[in-house]
């Protein structure tokens, strides 16, 4: 079992926007996610994501790229225009293998891009860093 991150009292554990259109993948991360003592909170497309995030204030979101009705670059735009969530890092995770794409999402904001295949415990660390890093 993972260590869970230091909370108080006073302070709960962090939230974790999780969207994916794919389920198998929101279960997955979802497990280790909420092993390593984080809440999660998932949505299958971007427009949940939007709701979500709205509802939920997370303290990261890990944002998947391709997805039906509001893909991940439209949901990153409306995010990061809302004032609850203009500052919420925002973790990319693609599928996609061309290096150029990877580049565009580097450029559209995203405080890092993952690529899928992408294992569970770079996951994990990718949200611990942009916790460490956007608490600072």
């Amino acid at each position: 079992m993972l260590p869970a991150p230091v909370t108080s009292d006073r302070q709960p554990a962090p939230t974790i926007l999780l969207v994916d259109d794919n389920e198998d993948s929101r279960i997955l991360f979802a497990r280790v996610l909420e092993d390593a003592g984080f809440r999660v909170v998932s949505a299958a497309d971007g427009l949940e994501a939007v709701r979500a995030a709205r509802a939920h204030h997370p303290n990261v979101i890990l944002l998947d790229i391709e997805m039906p009705n509001m893909d991940g670059r439209q949901a990153l735009e409306v995010l990061k225009q809302e004032p609850d969530t203009a500052d919420t890092p925002i973790i990319a995770v693609t599928g996609a293998t061309r290096l150029q794409l990877r580049g565009d999402l580097d450029e559209a904001g995203f405080a890092a891009v993952l690529l899928k295949p992408v294992r569970p415990n770079v996951v994990l660390a990718a949200v611990r860093q942009a916790l460490r890093y956007f608490a600072a």
